[in-house]
């Protein structure tokens, strides 16, 4: 049902503007989160990833497209689960569908309140 990606050090998963239709989840390796800034257009890390991590959550929404780039820094084995494996296992599995999205949710609110409580610091 869902698909292993292999990404060596160094390399990109996903750069900022790419196509989103996929979530992944991070089994092995490290990747770096990459935001480009507004200062001379330089890319900077915002976040490191960890064993155990969903990346790309967001692409699950249609006509999405990725707002940074994951770079791999260390050999790193994600499984990825794409929109059409989505859509097969809404109709097979529904009820681990449910899981999966109650999943995300969580995690992206999670990345919310963070995001939130480094904006009230800075301000």
């Amino acid at each position: 049902m869902v698909t292993e990606v292999k990404v060596a050090q160094g390399l990109f998963l996903f750069e900022v503007g790419d196509s989103a239709g996929e979530v992944f989840f991070l089994a092995r390796g490290r990747l770096s989160v990459q935001k480009q800034t507004g200062f001379h257009r330089k890319m900077q890390v915002v976040a490191l990833l960890e064993p155990g991590t969903i990346v790309g959550e967001a692409g699950l929404l249609p006509g999405r497209v990725h707002s940074v780039s994951l770079r791999a820094i260390e050999p790193s084995l994600l499984y990825r689960l794409d929109r059409q494996q989505m859509d097969e296992l809404e109709r097979t599995e529904p009820h681990l569908l449910i899981q999966l999205l109650s999943r995300f949710l969580y995690i992206s609110s999670l990345r919310l309140e963070k995001t939130t409580e480094r904006l009230a610091h800075v301000l």
